[in-house]
């Protein structure tokens, strides 16, 4: 079947109106293969994403679309006094589910598209990073009052070291003698940082547990063509308790280097204090009057965990032959792990100067 008569025919499943028209595939995310769709409705085009999960990540599909849709309400209510903010909306299949499965057992669902938006992969301003902080800010701001015992957990010990050493050990038993040795370097880096997980197991005792978004990278924050302001958070298939640490990490990780995650000159990799600091004026400044103490006291940590724990699962992708990130060409996930290595280093290079800016943005 042709791909597009295949989209119709999956587009068909769910419950909206007009005619199925065209297709493009986007072709930005890691994990998913997404659709940008286009149907006509009383002649007014109206786009929509459709997207195939990919299944072997996300082994309960089904959990990410009740998250979404449970905390819809939510996003809704809190929204209304953000006009130029928009959040993700998923559609019902004519069986009222959020989630169709083709013949072949694989997972779709149907989302909203959010004009006249485009998504970086780097930062490319400071003010940027301001905008971009401060609309995950405002997300997180709008899950305080959604129930934690209504959110599901589609990847357990997703942040979860002690589980991430475990997969990278497994991977090392398999002597992928080949990747091993071109690995060799990013694998005694990795065994050098087993103490991170330790230290982490001690701080989720002291900070409370959040529904949080656990994907924070610029390129989820969706930006306006034109004024460049900030207007939604997007991909929330990794929706699910988790903490503030985790979150502020992944965003110190993407917004603080010019580089991309695979950038293969290495001498260009460097984590900018100048964009942290605007990193912090836009999250940190939102968020302080609710963050905990031990969150504020912690908070340094959490940059250079999640950016190890990024590196660490690059590099037990490439020793695994390459099985959940997608690749283009041999080297790729190698590359990746060496990108955020270096990062991690520079990170604790400037350990000091990194916590004097944090500091800095809770007294203000």
């Amino acid at each position: 079947m042709p791909a597009d008569l295949n989209l119709k025919y999956i587009l068909n499943k769910f419950k909206i109106e007009g005619n199925f028209i065209q297709a493009k595939e986007l072709t930005s995310g890691h994990i998913n293969d997404s659709f940008l769709v286009e149907v006509e409705n009383k002649n007014k085009q109206i786009n929509y994403v459709l997207q195939k999960i990919n299944s072997t990540v996300f082994s309960k599909p089904e959990f990410i679309s009740h998250n979404i849709a449970t905390i819809s309400p939510t996003l809704q209510h809190f929204y209304k006094d953000y006009p130029d903010h928009y959040f993700i909306r998923i559609y019902p299949t004519k069986d009222n589910q959020y989630i169709f499965f083709d013949s072949e057992k694989t997972p779709w669902r149907l989302i909203n598209y959010i004009p006249n938006s485009y998504s970086p992969l780097i930062p490319d301003s400071p003010e940027l990073i301001i905008e971009g902080s401060k609309e995950y800010a405002l997300f997180q701001k709008a899950l305080i009052n959604v129930d934690q015992k209504k959110i599901k957990c589609p990847i357990p010990n997703f942040h979860n070291l002690n589980f991430r050493f475990q997969e990278f050990n497994s991977a090392l038993e398999k002597n992928n003698n080949t990747r091993i040795k071109r690995a060799k370097k990013q694998i005694s880096f990795a065994q050098s940082k087993k103490h991170y997980a330790t230290e982490m197991e001690k701080l989720l005792n002291l900070i409370p547990t959040r529904i949080t978004h656990n994907d924070t990278k610029i390129s989820n924050v969706l930006f306006d063509i034109d004024s460049k302001k900030a207007k939604a958070v997007i991909d929330l298939d990794t929706l699910m308790p988790g903490n503030l640490l985790w979150d502020f990490g992944d965003m110190a990780r993407t917004f603080c280097s010019l580089s991309a995650e695979d950038e293969v000159h290495l001498e260009s990799v460097h984590f900018h204090l100048d964009l942290f600091e605007s990193l912090c004026k836009g999250y940190i400044s939102e968020l302080k009057d609710i963050m905990t103490k031990e969150e504020k006291d912690n908070i340094y940590f959490g940059v250079k965990y999640i950016t190890f724990i990024m590196g660490l699962r690059f590099l037990t992708d490439y020793l695994n032959n390459d099985i959940y990130y997608k690749i283009q060409y041999f080297d790729h996930n190698l590359i990746r792990s060496k990108n955020q290595f270096r990062l991690v280093s520079e990170i604790e290079k400037h350990e000091k100067e990194i916590k004097t800016i944090i500091e800095q943005a809770i007294d203000n």
